[in-house]
């Protein structure tokens, strides 16, 4: 049988799913499949006990900080470098917390306004690409108002669609759920339309294009 046949009969649907991707003259035995279903596996434990580790880690900081409050021990960072430290590496386990704690530590020199965060979030290389787009996608006023700020930071004049929608998907990782997808697809067919304003006959036109794609290559891989 093929690799679908194999599947088809008698595996789960994440083994299916590997083994559909393979090439159709690739020939592979059951215990073939089962192997790739049990690796496959332990990257998704292994994922989970490394987000539980990053957790653990934020709960401990926040008691360590308390503590320090506790006993009068607590000062500001010593310069702005250290406080932008601390906050990447907050961010990077938990978005809003790190975000917070910038605005908190008077990083922002205007208070934390959407453009300051966007900028932020634009322009750190060492930002989890994940929580920038955990982040952005938030359908709270601020998020929102900062989703379109980062978006205008993208200079699309002149690109070809996909070669800016790839550059747009760089910046950032997509998140799983469809609705803050939908908005960050929206907030991207805006601003390439506002660039190369002849290239579609409106920005719904675009979004859809681009929302499609999103969705297609989702369902490919």
């Amino acid at each position: 049988k093929s690799p679908v046949q194999f599947v088809r009969f008698g595996l789960c649907p994440t083994a299916r799913a590997m083994a559909t991707q393979l090439p159709s003259d690739v020939q592979l035995k059951q215990k073939d499949i089962a192997f790739l279903f049990e690796i496959h596996h332990k990257q998704s434990q292994c994922m989970e006990e490394i987000q539980s580790l990053k957790q653990q880690l934020l709960e401990l900081d926040e008691k360590i900080q308390q503590e320090r409050d506790r006993l009068g021990l607590t000062g500001k960072p010593a310069d702005e470098s250290e406080v932008l430290d601390i906050g990447r590496k907050r961010f990077n386990t938990d978005c809003k917390k790190g975000i917070e704690y910038l605005v908190q530590n008077g990083y922002f020199k205007e208070g934390g306004t959407a453009k300051e965060i966007a900028r932020f979030l634009f322009s750190q290389t060492n930002l989890a690409k994940a929580n920038i787009g955990e982040y952005l996608g938030e359908h709270k006023p601020l998020n929102l108002q900062v989703l379109v700020e980062f978006v205008e930071l993208h200079e699309f004049v002149g690109m070809d669609f996909d070669a800016a929608l790839r550059a747009y998907l760089w910046s950032f990782r997509l998140p799983g759920e469809s609705q803050k997808i939908d908005r960050m697809m929206e907030a991207f067919a805006k601003r390439y339309c506002a660039c190369n304003a002849s290239v579609f006959n409106s920005s719904d036109a675009c979004y859809i294009l681009a929302f499609s794609t999103i969705m297609l290559n989702t369902s490919l891989h």
